[in-house]
């Protein structure tokens, strides 16, 4: 199999992926691919992993984390316009969720947890536990995601475990020329420490690197 999801066979790999969401099959270059292909379809920052996958009944599925669903409330300026909360039968807290994007759609969904023979802070605990799954729950649906949430895989399956995804590096930021050149005159004049800093925080081009190397092997700068 190959180590590129694009050129991956078309059978059992993407049938188990488009129709079940399921990265089982998928080896590790390929899970990280799907996942910072997927952040960038929905405009979210891979960096702070918004989606983890959970691992249950031989399926690994990508879950929302909570940096998912607030990226998702910026990206399409969801808000919450009503939120009600109720008690039924003495058992259970549902919380009702309804939101707007910046487009004026609308949306709503529920949060429930059990609150039977709970008291004092753990009551007041499950209800705001209710409150956080219908907020979550209702951004998920308005942004057209139907995923689990985290503060839902509890209730999945009590064998089910968490894998994290390889958290991708940031890209370093290009040194203009400019800069470059300011920065060498600065070490022309023994500011000794700027080499090791260029190199930890900037992508150099290769002439600039070269550079560096050369005011090293003259001794212009004193490792």
């Amino acid at each position: 199999m190959s180590k590129e999801l694009s050129t991956t066979g078309t059978g059992e790999l993407l049938h188990s992926l488009v129709i079940h969401g399921d990265l089982s099959k998928m080896n590790e270059q390929q899970k990280l691919q799907y996942y910072m292909a997927f952040c960038d379809s929905l405009g979210l920052n891979p960096v702070t992993q918004p989606f983890k996958i959970l691992k249950f009944q031989g399926k690994e599925i990508l879950y929302a984390t909570k940096d998912a669903t607030e990226q998702l409330r910026k990206v399409h300026g969801i808000s919450i316009t009503e939120m009600t909360g109720e008690v039924q039968h003495d058992q259970t807290y549902v919380v009702t969720c309804k939101v707007k994007d910046k487009f004026g759609k609308t949306d709503m969904a529920t949060g429930v947890v059990s609150i039977e023979g709970l008291k004092g802070e753990n009551l007041a605990n499950a209800k705001m536990k209710a409150e956080t799954k219908s907020k979550r729950r209702a951004t998920l649906s308005i942004a057209g995601l139907g995923m689990l949430d985290e503060s839902e895989i509890s209730s999945v399956d009590a064998n089910a475990v968490i894998v994290d995804i390889p958290t991708p590096k940031a890209t370093k930021p290009t040194l203009s020329e400019k800069g470059f050149a300011a920065a060498i005159e600065r070490i022309q004049k023994g500011e000794r420490d700027i080499i090791a800093r260029l190199r930890e925080t900037y992508a150099m081009s290769q002439a600039q690197a070269d550079t560096l190397l050369s005011l090293e092997d003259a001794n212009a700068v004193v490792s």
